[in-house]
C-alpha cells in the first residue's frame, strides 16, 4: 500500500548531531510505520556541528531527502561559495585534532584585541547573521524545492521545526499558494524574551508578524515542553486546543545492555554547559567531599562538545579543591554510547541555576526520564523541568539550603539508589513521540480529505 507524503521542513537534519536534530530525525525515521513518506527539505552544508554519518544509515528506505543551497552570511560562507577552504566546524576540528591543538583554544581566547577594521566586520556580520537569524539565505531555496515537491507528489501535509525563525517564513510562503494542512513544531518558545527574538532592530517587527502569522495560520502548534501553550495563549492568544504537548522520545534501538559496561561511580552532565549556568551543585558537592560525608570515591563526567564545556567549566571550579580530580571531559559520542553512559551512571545531574530556563524541557532531561535515572537537579521552582522531574518521580532537587542540600546530596551518594519511576517515563520514548505526531497528521489529513 502507497504511503502518505508528508512534507518535512527542517534546516538541522542527520548528519548533524547536535541535539536540535534529534527530535525530527526520530520522528522520520519511524513515520514510515505508521503509513507515512517522509520527504526532507534541509540545507546543503553544516557550518557548525559534528556530523555522524551512521545517523543516515539508520533512516528506512521510504525516507526522500532533499538537499537545497544554503550560505551562512558570513565571509566564511561567502568564501566557502566562491571555492575557498572548507572551514567548517568539522573540518577545522579534525585539523585542531591532527595538529595536537587544544580544542578549546580560540573559543577561550577572549582578550584577543580587534582591530578597528574587525570591529567593523563583525558588525557588518552581527547584523547579517540576524535578518532575523543566520539561516536566511535559505528561505528562498527552500520554498522553490517545496512548491515543486507538493505539486510533483501531491503533498497534502507539511511539517516545520523552530527555531530558527526563518522556517516560519517558508512555511507561510506554502500556506499562500496551497491548500495544505501545516503542523508548526517548536523546539524553542519563539518570541518570548529576548533570547527568541532578533536583535536586528530592522527586521524585529517582520519577524514578530511571521510569528503572529505562524499561529493563525498553522492547523496545529506542537512542542517539546508544555509551558509553551501558555506562553503561546498570553502573547498571541492561540485557543486552548490549538497546542499540543508531545515531549522529544528516546530512541529504544540504540539501548544495548551488552555495550560499553563502565562499573566505575560517576554522576553525568551531558550536553553544552551553558555561561547563565552557576556553581550552586558543585559547592554542595564540594563541602560534602570536604567533610569526608560520601562514603565512596566517585567522579563527575560531562559529555559534550569539549572545546565549549572544558574551558568553561574548568574556570567555574577553580574555587573547589576538592573537585580537582574527579571530573573529566568527555568530547561528543554517538547516541548508542551516550546512552550506555547514562544507564551505568549512578546518577545525572540537570543544572539551570535560579530562574533561568523555566520553560524548558531540556533535552539531556529528556534521556534521563527515559533511561529512569535520577537526577540531581538544581532548577526553578516552579519550572517544566521540576513538574515533569516530579512526574517520573525521578527528581531530587537542590532547594538553595547548604546543610540541608548536603546533607540530602550525602545521603543519595550513600545509600542504594533505587530508582522509583513511574509509567509516566513511557511519554519520553520516540515511540510515544512518533505515535502522538502520527494522530495529528492522521485528524488533518481526514480533514483535508473531507474538505
Amino acid at each position: 500500500m502507497a504511503k502518505t507524503p508528508i512534507l518535512i521542513i527542517a534546516p538541522f537534519f542527520a548528519p548533524q548531531s547536535h541535539a536540535a536534530m534529534f527530535r525530527v530525525h526520530k520522528l522520520v525515521k519511524y513515520l514510515p510505520e505508521y503509513g507515512y513518506k517522509p520527504i526532507i527539505i534541509t540545507t546543503d552544508i553544516n557550518y557548525n556541528y559534528n556530523e555522524d554519518l551512521s545517523l543516515l544509515d539508520e533512516l528506512p528506505p521510504e525516507v526522500e531527502i532533499h538537499r537545497v543551497k544554503y550560505v551562512e552570511p558570513t565571509m566564511r560562507g561567502l568564501r566557502m561559495l566562491l571555492g575557498g577552504q572548507d572551514r567548517t566546524f568539522k573540518t577545522m576540528k579534525k585539523s585542531l585534532k591532527t595538529n595536537n591543538i587544544p580544542l578549546h583554544t580560540d573559543y577561550n581566547d577572549k582578550k584577543q584585541k580587534r582591530s578597528f577594521v574587525r570591529k567593523i566586520y563583525s558588525n557588518i556580520q552581527h547584523f547579517l547573521l540576524n535578518m532575523p537569524d543566520a539561516h536566511w539565505t535559505w528561505i528562498y531555496p527552500a520554498t522553490k524545492k517545496a512548491k515543486e515537491l507538493i505539486k510533483e507528489q501531491d503533498i497534502k501535509l507539511f511539517y516545520t521545526t523552530a527555531n530558527p525563525n526563518s522556517v516560519l517564513k517558508i512555511g507561510l510562503n506554502i500556506k499562500d499558494k496551497f491548500f495544505i494542512k501545516w503542523v508548526a513544531d517548536f523546539r524553542d518558545p519563539i518570541g518570548y524574551g529576548e533570547r527568541y527574538n532578533t536583535t536586528n532592530h530592522l527586521i524585529i517587527k517582520t519577524e514578530q508578524q511571521w510569528i503572529k502569522d505562524t499561529m493563525i495560520r498553522a492547523d496545529i502548534l506542537t512542542g517539546l515542553s508544555s509551558s509553551y501553550k501558555e506562553i503561546f495563549e498570553d502573547l498571541y492568544n492561540i485557543s486552548k486546543d490549538k497546542y499540543v504537548f508531545i515531549p522529544t522520545g528516546l530512541d529504544e534501538k540504540y539501548i544495548d545492555d551488552s555495550k560499553f559496561i563502565d562499573k566505575s561511580k560517576y554522576l553525568l552532565f551531558i550536553g553544552e554547559f551553558q555561561t547563565k549556568y552557576d556553581d550552586y551543585i558543585f559547592k554542595i558537592i564540594s563541602k560534602a567531599l570536604e567533610h569526608s560525608l560520601i562514603n565512596e570515591k566517585f567522579k563527575i563526567k560531562f559529555i559534550g562538545r569539549k572545546e565549549v564545556n572544558e574551558p568553561l567549566v574548568t574556570n567555574l571550579l577553580k574555587p573547589y579543591s576538592s573537585l580537582k580530580n574527579i571530573y573529566e571531559f568527555i568530547d561528543h559520542i554517538p547516541q548508542a554510547e551516550l546512552y550506555s553512559k547514562i544507564q551505568n551512571a549512578y546518577g545525572c545531574i540537570l543544572i539551570s541555576g535560579g530562574d533561568n530556563f523555566w520553560w524548558c524541557n531540556f533535552a539531556k532531561m529528556v534521556d534521563y526520564i527515559a533511561l529512569n535515572k535520577n537526577v540531581l537537579a538544581h532548577v526553578a521552582n516552579p519550572s517544566e523541568a521540576r513538574k515533569e522531574l516530579s512526574k517520573s518521580n525521578l527528581g531530587i532537587f537542590l532547594e538553595n539550603n547548604e546543610s540541608k542540600d548536603i546533607k540530602m546530596f550525602s545521603r543519595f551518594m550513600n545509600e542504594n539508589n533505587n530508582i522509583k519511576s513511574t509509567n509516566y517515563c513511557k511519554n519520553y520514548l520516540a515511540s510515544t513521540q512518533v505515535k502522538e505526531f502520527s494522530k495529528i497528521f492522521d485528524k488533518l489529513l481526514k480533514k483535508c480529505n473531507e474538505q
